[in-house]
């Protein structure tokens, strides 16, 4: 339940970020930093829960 909705959630922000720094030179490496919280704090909450 909680790892499936943490996905989705994540692949919405991510399309979402790219979306957004689609024409940023460092858009790369932004959405690359965001993707990595993101999927550690997935990770964490799914240990932890």
């Amino acid at each position: 339940m909680w790892k499936a909705l943490l996905i989705e959630l994540c692949h919405n922000w991510t399309m979402l970020d790219r979306i957004l720094n689609f024409r940023a030179i460092d858009g790369e490496l932004r959405h690359s930093a965001l993707l990595g919280a993101v999927y550690f704090f997935a990770a964490f909450l799914s240990v932890t829960l």
